[in-house]
């Protein structure tokens, strides 16, 4: 049986490790990014791996998972401790493991939150095969499955309307089989619904976009035929023809309808709405790299994170095109392991090897 290993952390350690550089604002009316506010984007909070506390193991990864609100953000140490930040304070909450039968403390593969931010589901292996543990960080309550997928990989773990079930996706042990998904019961341990994944059964499909809020994928063909996927139907939800070849990119996670994609060479930035089919150049690139592409809720403003490999944060208006250089987020010693911003749009959040710096809107009223 999987366990949970709750660590044991003195008051101190749980309270502010972190650099508090702005202003948080209030939790309860925290701004949407968009071009209206866009330029008060600010760093808010740091959370300093340098300084934190030995008790919190060695925090060498910036890799996160954001809650939908942004009110949260886990991280993990180099023993796979999963570790829990309250993003307005910059607080640790809480520290836990999930541990084998044999008390083994077991790899994390993948996290994902509830779309109410109040549970997490993470996907973890060790020797004994592979788990999905749920904790709920409102109420404490925890649960652990096994997934009944042998010797497949599973890679991705997302969350179900329902809360008694997660999704997960699974690539192959068998060389030649396509990687499938499966709806898996956190009561049970039984799947009722196994499905082949749709984007990587499609022979016309060259690419696919990283990193798509599940269960979306984005796929484009060298011809610049992208397709919007719904993975737990294994359907297509529609499709355009683009000029150019939509390798990289983000779509909007409030809509799920709207992608910011460039193309391998970096020429051009543009915005495709799938619901009608347009595909707007909104700004040349003129080959400058973009590690991060992310997209506001009201799809007005793209934003892009590390230009060039340089440590800035650049906004564009989508109507108008207009660029502008919004600041530089903390120095990192390596590019940003990871960038995220909530799907509610009011929360930027770049990890790397130096800890996580946390922006957001900073207007008159909180000032």
């Amino acid at each position: 049986m999987v366990t949970w290993a709750r660590h044991g952390l003195a008051p101190a350690v749980m309270l502010l490790i972190m650099v508090s550089v702005g202003i948080a604002g209030a939790q309860d009316d925290v701004p949407v990014i968009g071009v209206d506010n866009v330029v008060a984007l600010e760093s808010v909070v740091q959370i300093d791996y340098e300084t934190a506390p030995e008790a919190l193991g060695d925090l060498i990864s910036g890799w996160l998972r954001m809650s939908h609100d942004g009110r949260r953000v886990v991280t993990i140490n180099r023993v796979n401790d999963l570790l829990l930040w309250d993003t307005f304070t910059g607080n640790l909450t809480d520290m836990y493991s999930v541990t084998d039968e044999n008390g083994m403390q077991m790899a994390m593969l993948d996290i994902a939150w509830r779309t109410d931010s109040s549970a997490m589901h993470s996907l973890h292996t060790s020797g004994a095969g592979y788990f999905v543990a749920e904790t709920n960080v409102e109420t404490d309550v925890q649960r652990q499955i096994a997934t009944p997928t042998g010797d497949d990989l599973p890679v991705r773990v997302w969350t179900d309307t329902d809360p008694d079930f997660t999704w997960i996706e699974v690539m192959p042990a068998t060389p030649n089989d396509l990687p499938y998904v499966m709806r898996l019961s956190l009561v049970t341990g039984e799947v009722d619904v196994q499905l082949v994944s749709a984007p990587e059964a499609d022979p016309k499909a060259d690419v696919r976009i990283g990193r798509m809020p599940a269960p979306l994928v984005v796929t484009s063909t060298a011809a610049g035929l992208a397709k919007l996927w719904d993975l737990e139907t294994g359907e297509e939800i529609s499709n355009s023809q683009v000029d150019g070849m939509p390798m990289f990119g983000h779509i909007n996670g409030a809509s799920g309808r709207r992608l910011a994609w460039r193309d391998p060479l970096s020429e051009n930035l543009h915005l495709l709405d799938f619901d009608t089919g347009d595909n707007v150049q909104v700004a040349p690139l003129d080959g400058a790299y973009v590690q991060a592409l992310l997209l506001t809720p009201p799809s007005d403003v793209i934003l892009g994170v590390n230009i060039d490999l340089e440590p800035v944060i650049v906004a564009w208006d989508v109507t108008t095109g207009q660029r502008t250089r919004i600041g530089e987020y903390r120095a990192c010693g390596r590019t940003p392991d990871m960038v995220q911003l909530s799907t509610d749009g009011t929360t930027l959040v770049i990890g790397c090897d130096t800890g996580l710096d946390i922006w957001r809107v900073v207007d008159d009223e909180t000032e």
